[in-house]
C-alpha cells in the first residue's frame, strides 16, 4: 500500500481537534476511507513518531489506536496547514507521484515556509 499524504493530513487534522487526547480511539474517524487503509496510515504515523498510539496485537493482526499528536506531529501538521507550502508539495511531489523520503518532505515544507516568511 502506498503512503497517502492527503489521508495523513486528514488524520492529523482530526487528531488535532480531539478534546480527549489521553483516551485511545478505536474507530475509523476519517470519512470514505477503507478500514485497512486507515489503520495502515496510523501505523505509519506512529512509526514516524507523529502520533502516540496504543498498539494491540490479536489473532487478526496489529492495530494502532491513536491517542494524541506528538511534538513532531504538531510541527508537521503546522507545516501542512501552510496553504502555500501544501500547494507546492501537492504540485511538485504528490501530483507527480514522486517517491520522496519523509525526512525530505518535511525539509521541503519547512524550507518553503522559511522562504515565505523572509
Amino acid at each position: 500500500m502506498k503512503r497517502d499524504l492527503e489521508l495523513i493530513k486528514k488524520i492529523l487534522l482530526r487528531m488535532e481537534e480531539d478534546t480527549d487526547p489521553f483516551k485511545p480511539k478505536n474507530t475509523v474517524f476519517v470519512e470514505n476511507v477503507e478500514k485497512h487503509e486507515f489503520y495502515y496510515h496510523l501505523k505509519l504515523l506512529w512509526q514516524g513518531e507523529l502520533i502516540e498510539a496504543k498498539v494491540l496485537n490479536n489473532n487478526s493482526g496489529e492495530y494502532y489506536y491513536p491517542k494524541a499528536l506528538t511534538w513532531e506531529g504538531h510541527e508537521f501538521l503546522g507545516a501542512l496547514k501552510n496553504d502555500t507550502a501544501w500547494a507546492k508539495l501537492k504540485k511538485n511531489v504528490i501530483s507527480k507521484g514522486t517517491v520522496v523520503p519523509f525526512s525530505v518532505l518535511k525539509e521541503l515544507l519547512f524550507s518553503w515556509i522559511k522562504v515565505e516568511l523572509m
